[in-house]
C-alpha cells in the first residue's frame, strides 16, 4: 500500500510513546494502527457516520466504562470498530465527532461543486511546517517513518535508513532527539 505523504496529525496511543499504535490523519484518509496488526485506513469521503457508545463492565469493586467508536460507510460495506486499545487512550467522543464531521465535510464539498453551499461560509487552511513544530512532534514523525519502513519487510534497509536520517536533518531534529531516534 502507498505511504501517506500529507500527514496532518498523529495520535500516539502506546504506553511508552514509541508510535507503534495509534491514529494518523492525512488530508484525505485516517489510519488506525493496533499493536501487532497491519495499519488499516479509510478515506474520509467513504465514512457515512461515526457512532460513539459506551459499555460498562462491572468488576469486583468498581465499574469500568469502555468507549467504542463504530464507523459505517457510504457504500454500506461492513462497519469498522476502532480498537479499544486506541479508544481507551483518546477522547473517544471527540474522535467520533471529528470523524463524523470529516464524513459530513465531504457532503459540503459535494454541495460546493453544485453551488448549494452556504455563501457565508469561509474555507480556511492552516499549514505548519514540520521544522517549526516542537521537537517531540518531529521525533514522533520520524518514529512513524521508521514504523512504515519496518512495515513491509520488518527491516530498515540502508536506503530507508538514509532517507530517515535525511528527513531528521531536513526538519532540524535536535541532537538529543536524534540519539533517541537512532536507538529506536
Amino acid at each position: 500500500s502507498e505511504l501517506p505523504t500529507d500527514v496532518r496529525a498523529i495520535v500516539d496511543t502506546t504506553l511508552f510513546h514509541n508510535a507503534k499504535t495509534g491514529i494518523l490523519f492525512t488530508s484525505t484518509r485516517v489510519y488506525f494502527h493496533e499493536s501487532l496488526e497491519h495499519p488499516i485506513s479509510f478515506e474520509y469521503q467513504n465514512i457515512a457516520e461515526a457512532n460513539y457508545s459506551e459499555e460498562t463492565k462491572h468488576g469486583k469493586s468498581k465499574e469500568k466504562v469502555i468507549p467504542h467508536i463504530n464507523l459505517s460507510f457510504i457504500d454500506e460495506t461492513e462497519s469498522y470498530s476502532v480498537p479499544t486499545a486506541i479508544t481507551e487512550w483518546v477522547n473517544s467522543p471527540a474522535l467520533a465527532s471529528l470523524l463524523d464531521d470529516f464524513g459530513a465535510a465531504n457532503d459540503v464539498s459535494e454541495n460546493e461543486n453544485t453551488g448549494t453551499q452556504d455563501e457565508d461560509s469561509e474555507v480556511t487552511s492552516t499549514i505548519y511546517s514540520l521544522e517549526d513544530l516542537p521537537s517531540k512532534i518531529k521525533l514522533a514523525y520520524a518514529e512513524l517513518l521508521c514504523n512504515f519502513a519496518l512495515h513491509d519487510d520488518h527491516v530498515v534497509d540502508a536506503n530507508e535508513y538514509r532517507s530517515i536520517i535525511s528527513f531528521a536533518v531536513r526538519i532540524n531534529l535536535p541532537q538529543p532527539e536524534q540519539l533517541i531516534l537512532n536507538n529506536y
